[in-house]
């Protein structure tokens, strides 16, 4: 989801058995040049998805709990998704995660939230069709009306003050 206007950009229909960082790879493969700045919350931080991130995009992940910096083998540099998880390990660790996620902006995640909140409210929380194949058309095609009724009735708003 674009965190701007809210646009629905891709979407991927899961069983329980699948984690959000594997399916997010799947997702952003051939689309990372567009990304600027990926957040997510703590299901992202695996090295496989950090990994898949490569490329310029700034990576809002929380580390987990007790997490510790990666060292690098002997003489050579970190790559650069595990510089920016390091970045945000120490940070956490000299000042707090409710402070480093103030200075990341992390509270606009929740909008991922909100936009699944409209699709519940409109559609509804189940699927029409039974075979996963029409599942995935059904849902696609949800999401492209709920980013049709977002460029027709949201309102545009700015800070004014």
């Amino acid at each position: 989801m674009d965190l701007t206007t809210q646009e629905i950009l891709s979407m991927a229909l899961t069983g329980t058995d699948e984690g959000d960082a594997a399916v997010g790879s799947q997702l952003l493969k051939g689309h990372t040049h567009r990304i600027k700045r990926f957040k997510g919350d703590g299901a992202y931080d695996k090295l496989g998805f950090r990994r898949s991130l490569e490329g310029g995009v700034e990576q809002v992940i929380p580390p987990p709990k007790g997490a510790v910096a990666r060292l690098s083998p002997k003489g050579e540099t970190l790559p650069a998704h595990l510089v920016q998880r390091n970045e945000a390990v120490r940070y956490i660790q000299q000042h707090s995660l409710p402070k480093w996620k103030i200075t990341q902006g992390d509270h606009q995640r929740s909008l991922n939230e909100v936009v699944m909140f409209r699709y519940k409210t409109i559609f509804g929380g189940e699927l029409k069709v039974r075979t996963a194949e029409n599942q995935v058309a059904e849902v696609k095609l949800k999401c492209l009306l709920l980013n049709t009724f977002r460029e027709i009735g949201m309102p545009i708003s700015y800070k004014v003050a």
